[in-house]
């Protein structure tokens, strides 16, 4: 994010800092408070501007907001900047402004990326209607392109390390100021904001979400400029030169596996936010959505920030003396990642042939034949550009069926876990609909029963077992003339005990039993470098971070079944788990909150949706805050150990892994041969084929936005009766079922893939190679 400017090799990419620079040893007392405040000038005036512009605090942040609601209620405006900037983001990739070396190309590339970015911005904002934090999000991120001119103009010669801190001190700061003034504003009558009525005037032109917004827009601001202090900070931490007396080289290797493990944690942050979006989406939908475009946004910009300012040679070539990056180039090459990859991208293959062809015809035009020059023999089709060619090479040496067959899986397993949770959240609500008539003790006693039952399911996550015990608990509270506080507390009492239960189960009673397996340990993994990582990190005694990071951070069901199969103490592991009530208690009266809102007058009912929207959000901080920390202890694990992975936290059934991995190797090696593209029968191609198009089909119909939705719309806080029939089924609508349809055909194709390659048996020398040239003589006579 905050990196140079490309420079020759000639010369060091970062000189040492001028005058008064702090030694390389990354520290914030040693940041120059002048770098800090020199920075704090610079974004805080956006900042204080956005927070003024975008909140209730002046009349003229509703007045902003009534504006462009009322402007994406124009398609034509939306179209228009839509499409010029589409046309011009073409036109550049078409006429390769990227390779564009002279002073005036150089210009004219910044001018072209400046206009596309202006107009892709106007037409988010277009969209503030759906999504009111939009342009919040946009202030935001000018103040960070603001960060990166700094850097690649007057703060260009000042060290990595320094720079980062300096980034996330003026950033934390600018966030801890925002969050109090939100405080006094919001929360006492020293500014007003808790007590200002809100007009039907403006409740009448702008939806409730975007009075949420205008209410806590500062609070927004504040976590986002929070996020950002916390990625400079790692940046900062990450780079530290090996020579304490020489500043860091932006070539070096080092410089590179820094900015990998940087990464690496942004990469965890946005796949845990999407885990935590799928938890939510039983209680509002809309903190879903945002937490789902948090997670979407993260892993763009990861794999923008990796192409821009890492570049992909740089880090296969660091692969070679980094575990933690061999691990992840060794996931990114998968099958699983590159099925993922397919089915998500399989609906936008025949635009970009189009658009490569056209790519290749411009260039002709423009360069002459020098454009039909193949890189190597055999390289592809003259009329796809170089880069394509050389992508469809790499395609042509993968395992296509592999990889067609993981989309498949892939796909089901989507499919399983959405489905899954939409039900979920249909029986906690029959349940809290034919529990009210009963006491409190029954009550208690049929959540316990239910979270115990659910949390053993591994789809199901706990977050729907918290908020359901936050409404059906303070529901009944209430109904029995007791008070809310108490309600609550009973529900987080509940919710608590209810988690550490069934983490013993899930210990004892899934994972102990296979301690002993070779074949489940070998499944897991317990011989790679990460398990090892896990397994010093859960190891440890008593609470520590990174320990209490994995145990209550991670996902419920996987977290404890693994502490089972590694054989870790049970007492310790609920010692590390205890620290979960901090983050059962905020989505506890999340839920609460919400349902008290639902039995309160219109005005009271404004202040508990408030309120249970912030602690929401607090739940989705702490659980992503959770995520990154397990995240960053692995990698620094794995730093630390790089050098005696071999003997470091070696399992005691080690050596029989090892070798059942070598003998399932040779195995999967016999079966990869047999089950080459070209020694596949025909019809078993174009059924994998067909299976991969329709888990592509089946993810964009329930996954991305479309006209048709495939549910209907169902909360906890709903009742069976808001069901045509009170049937359950009747929750997914024709979409749905279109896209249950397509799961079934991928689950079928995948299924007969899996018993042909188990019909293959075995093989050994000469007989494999006998049947190799025997298939290969049937196709090709």
């Amino acid at each position: 994010m905050f990196r140079r400017g490309s420079t020759t090799n000639s010369a060091p990419v970062i000189a040492p800092a001028t005058t008064g620079g702090p030694s390389m040893k990354a520290g914030f007392g040693e940041v120059s408070p002048y770098l800090v405040c020199s920075i704090l000038a610079a974004v805080s005036p956006l900042a204080i501007a956005l927070a003024l512009l975008t909140s209730d605090l002046l009349p003229v942040g509703s007045s902003i907001y009534v504006y462009l609601d009322a402007a994406g209620k124009d398609p034509v405006g939306l179209h228009a900047t839509a499409a010029s900037g589409c046309l011009l983001l073409v036109a550049g990739y078409l006429f390769d402004a990227h390779k564009w070396t002279s002073d005036f190309g150089r210009q004219a590339f910044r001018f072209l990326a400046a206009a596309i970015g202006a107009l892709f911005m106007i037409s988010v904002l277009h969209l503030t209607e759906q999504a009111p934090s939009l342009p919040i999000i946009c202030g935001m991120s000018l103040n960070v392109l603001v960060v990166v001119a700094l850097r690649s103009t007057v703060l260009r010669h000042r060290a990595v390390e320094e720079f980062s801190l300096a980034v996330s001190l003026a950033f934390g700061f600018l966030s801890a100021c925002l969050f109090v003034f939100w405080v006094l504003w919001a929360f006492t009558p020293l500014l007003g904001g808790l007590h200002s009525p809100w007009s039907p005037e403006l409740m009448a032109k702008v939806n409730p979400l975007t009075v949420f917004v205008l209410w806590c827009s500062p609070f927004i601001q504040a976590v986002g400029y929070s996020v950002v202090a916390v990625f400079a900070m790692l940046r900062g931490k990450v780079h530290i030169p090996e020579n304490p007396d020489e500043p860091l080289d932006e070539n070096s290797t080092m410089y590179v596996k820094g900015e990998l493990k940087l990464i690496l944690i942004g990469l965890g942050f946005s796949l845990m936010a999407a885990w935590i979006a799928a938890s939510l989406a039983a209680q509002d939908s809309h903190l879903s959505l945002t937490v789902q475009r948090l997670a979407v946004a993260m892993i763009t910009g990861g794999a923008l920030y990796l192409v821009g300012s890492v570049g992909l040679e740089r880090v296969i070539k660091a692969a070679k003396d980094s575990e933690s990056v061999k691990i992840c180039l060794g996931i990114c090459q998968s099958c699983w990642v590159k099925g993922t990859f397919l089915m998500v991208f399989w609906p936008l293959l025949p635009f970009v042939l189009l658009l490569e062809f056209v790519h290749q015809q411009v260039r002709i035009c423009t360069l002459g034949s020098s454009a039909m020059d193949p890189t190597e023999e055999g390289d592809g089709p003259m009329w796809l550009p170089e880069e394509s060619r050389k992508f469809l090479r790499e395609v042509r040496e993968t395992h296509k069926a592999q990889v067609l067959s993981a989309s498949c899986w892939v796909g089901v397993i989507t499919c399983t876990f959405i489905m899954v949770g939409r039900f979920v959240t249909v029986f906690l609500a029959f349940v809290a609909e034919y529990s009210a008539v009963l006491s409190m003790g029954s009550i208690l006693a049929v959540l316990f029963a239910v979270g115990l039952l659910l949390f053993l399911l591994p789809p199901v996550p706990g977050v729907p077992v918290y908020l359901a015990a936050g409404i059906i608990v303070t529901q009944r509270s209430l109904a029995s003339g007791s008070s809310f506080s108490r309600g609550c507390l009973i529900a987080i009492g509940l919710s608590f005990v209810t988690k550490l239960t069934a983490t013993a189960l899930q210990q004892k009673m899934i994972g102990a039993p296979f301690a002993n397996s070779v074949a489940i340990k070998r499944m897991i993994g317990v011989h790679t470098p990460a398990m090892k990582a896990v397994r010093h990190i859960l190891g440890k005694p008593g609470l520590e971070m990174g320990k209490v990071a994995v145990l209550v951070g991670g996902p419920d069901w996987p977290t404890s079944v693994l502490t089972g199969i590694l054989g870790l103490p049970l007492g310790e592991m609920l010692v590390g788990t205890t620290p979960v009530i901090i983050l059962v208690a905020p989505i506890v009266l999340t839920s609460a909150y919400a349902q008290r809102a639902a039995l309160e007058t219109a005005e009271a009912a404004k202040v508990s949706t408030y309120i249970a929207n912030i602690w929401g959000m607090v739940s989705v901080l702490l659980l992503l805050l959770g995520n990154t920390s397990f995240v960053f202890h692995m990698q620094t694990v794995l730093e630390r150990h790089k050098d005696d992975l071999d003997t470091f936290e070696k399992d005691p059934q080690e050596e029989l892994v090892l070798a059942s991995v070598k003998e399932t190797e040779a195995e999967e090696e016999y079966i990869l041969k047999r089950t080459t593209w070209r020694f596949l029968p025909g019809w078993l191609q174009m059924l994998l084929y067909f299976g991969s198009f329709c888990s592509s089909g089946m993810l964009h119909l329930l996954v991305f936005p479309l006209p048709w939705e495939p549910f209907q719309v169902f909360t906890l806080r709903s009742r069976m009766s808001d069901l045509p029939g009170r049937n359950p089924l009747s929750l997914i609508n024709a979409t749905g079922w279109m896209a249950f349809n397509m799961c079934c055909i991928s689950l079928i194709a995948a299924v007969i893939f899996l018993f042909y390659r188990r019909s293959l048996g075995h093989g050994d020398g000469k007989a494999d190679e006998k049947d190799e040239r025997s298939a290969l003589l049937q196709k090709n006579p």
